[in-house]
């Protein structure tokens, strides 16, 4: 080998490190980069499953919330019918009562719902009809123990 072959090779050698080198230094930063895009990855992930739990928790909420408010709507609504049922049942009644049981009924119920000031009581066109004659002083004799409480029939029949 003359000196020029050995200078040549010694170039060549040395260019041969160099981009051996240079390589393995490429390949380590691309396995970095490859091992911090895998970090973000996952890291992205696990921020990504935490917030869709957190939305899922939220909306199972909002539809358990949803269904309690339907399920106390059905249940107001069935009481509703449930009262009316007992009020229509209870007009009915009262309808149907005999006369002298039914003024009785009203004067019993006088003490209870007469307020304390002065008052009017109208009956409908058909109680007027059957009213008893001394009505009026029975309401009288019976909210005489309340505090100023004081009802007269009216002579105008209510609707």
């Amino acid at each position: 080998m003359t000196g020029l072959d050995k200078i040549i090779k010694h170039i060549e050698d040395d260019a041969s490190a160099a981009a051996g080198e240079l390589i393995l230094q490429a390949k380590k930063k691309a396995e970095q980069i490859k091992q911090d895009a895998i970090t973000e990855g996952e890291k992205l992930e696990k921020e990504i499953m935490e917030q869709s739990d957190l939305e899922t928790v939220s909306f199972l909420e909002r539809g358990k919330s949803a269904a309690d408010l339907q399920k106390k709507k059905r249940i107001l609504t069935e009481k509703q019918n449930c009262i009316s049922g007992i009020i229509e049942k209870a007009h009915e009644y009262l309808l149907q009562m005999p006369t002298e049981e039914y003024f009785s009924t009203i004067l019993k119920m006088l003490p209870k719902y007469a307020r304390n000031m002065d008052g009017e009581i109208r009956f409908s066109a058909r109680d007027m009809e059957r009213i008893p004659a001394d009505f009026d002083q029975k309401v009288t004799a019976v909210l005489n123990g309340k505090e100023s409480a004081s009802l007269k029939v009216s002579k105008d029949a209510a609707k």
